[in-house]
């Protein structure tokens, strides 16, 4: 306790008693210091054991306040993305390399006749009709070969396939991004009625 202050060694306290038991623990702690500053600390308490028996606890902490506030940041601009998307009155799909949707706004799901949140994890073919469907794996393979934003089905219509299976003309246009993951993802969108 010599190390914490009062307030803090009275909220270590459960952590502290439960080391002692031999339960190691694991937590994020808000301090504030001496100057108002907002400071996150990552603490780990293992136990000692001596022949069995839990003689003490090994405390180990690290400032982690500035990944905290990246992250925190981090957050805030998904969540202001994530808005813009879902605000936009286009339709905004994202897909895989193997065709499968990983993102889909609202304006998508009503454009196609899913219900929201539906579209995610199915496979992009699945909004091609049953005409077009065979060819389209190949022609998503040939976008994914050259990756150059463009307008897909130039000088040809393009049409979609709502949930109840009909079809209707669509305008995609075809761009990347590179996921955080370091995948490029194909984006469709906007398309239009």
């Amino acid at each position: 306790h010599d190390l914490l202050s009062t307030v803090q060694a009275g909220n270590a306290e459960p952590a502290l008693r439960a080391a002692m038991r031999g339960e190691r623990q694991d937590y994020e702690r808000d301090v504030v210091d001496r100057d108002g500053r907002r400071q996150v600390f990552q603490v780990a308490l293992v136990p000692h054991e001596v022949d069995g028996e839990v003689r003490g606890v090994i405390a180990v902490g690290i400032d982690v306040t500035e990944r905290y506030l990246a992250n925190a940041e981090l957050a805030r601009r998904e969540r202001q993305l994530r808005s813009m998307i879902e605000g936009a009155p286009l339709a905004v799909l994202a897909a895989d390399a193997g065709g499968q949707i990983t993102l889909a706004n609202d304006g998508a799901a009503r454009m196609f006749g899913y219900p929201v949140g539906s579209l995610i994890g199915m496979s992009i073919e699945e909004l091609v009709p049953e005409a077009s469907r065979a060819l389209h794996p190949a022609l998503r393979a040939g976008f994914g070969e050259t990756m150059a934003p463009r307008r897909m089905g130039q000088g040809r219509e393009v049409c979609g396939r709502r949930a109840d299976g009909t079809t209707f003309p669509i305008e995609v246009a075809l761009s990347t991004s590179e996921a955080a993951d370091g995948v490029r993802m194909r984006r469709r969108g906007p398309a239009h009625l």
